[in-house]
């Protein structure tokens, strides 16, 4: 987090948060330190969807807290100035201009991630499914083995066979 906002540590057990961020009392520091804010968050989103589009997994993972971290100071500054609307009708307009470029390409980042993780979900899903039905065909060659009426051991290799994995995992 930049130096342009103070962090105060969290209270209550309620609130697990390590930090809150507390935006300036001047609408327009405010809006600076929440531009500040928009920019950290919209580089994780970027390097996140170049990690997805490469399949860096290691990457990928690594970036989760800052990410987490990066959303929450966004949240916790959106909210305040949804708070202080009031406050925020009168900053400079370059300023108010250059928030809704930020905030413009951010949604951009943010859509293009999005799309990103979920392509990832489906392939993660597809690889999954593979799998199973790997394990399901691997099982039925090996291990076919049922019981008749009379408590004979017989073979079918047209039975279902339960791999005994929870398939809606």
């Amino acid at each position: 987090m930049s130096d342009h906002f103070s962090m105060s540590k969290a209270k209550t057990a309620q609130d697990e948060r390590a930090a809150c961020v507390v935006l300036a009392k001047d609408p327009n520091r405010a809006m600076q330190e929440m531009m500040t804010i928009i920019d950290e968050l919209h580089g994780i989103l970027d390097a996140e969807t170049r990690a997805l589009t490469t399949a860096d997994t290691k990457t990928f993972f690594g970036l989760q807290e800052k990410k987490i971290r990066a959303a929450q100071a966004y949240h916790d500054g959106a909210t305040q100035i949804l708070e202080r609307k009031d406050d925020f009708a009168g900053i400079k307009v370059s300023l108010r201009k250059k928030l809704e470029e930020r905030q413009e390409a951010f949604q951009k980042t943010t859509t293009l991630n999005l799309k990103k993780l979920k392509s990832m979900n489906r392939g993660v899903q597809r690889y999954s499914n593979r799998l199973m039905e790997s394990a399901r065909e691997h099982a039925a060659k090996v291990n076919t083995v049922n019981y008749s009426a009379a408590g004979k051991v017989t073979t079918n290799p047209n039975k279902t066979v339960s791999i005994g994995v929870s398939e809606s995992a």
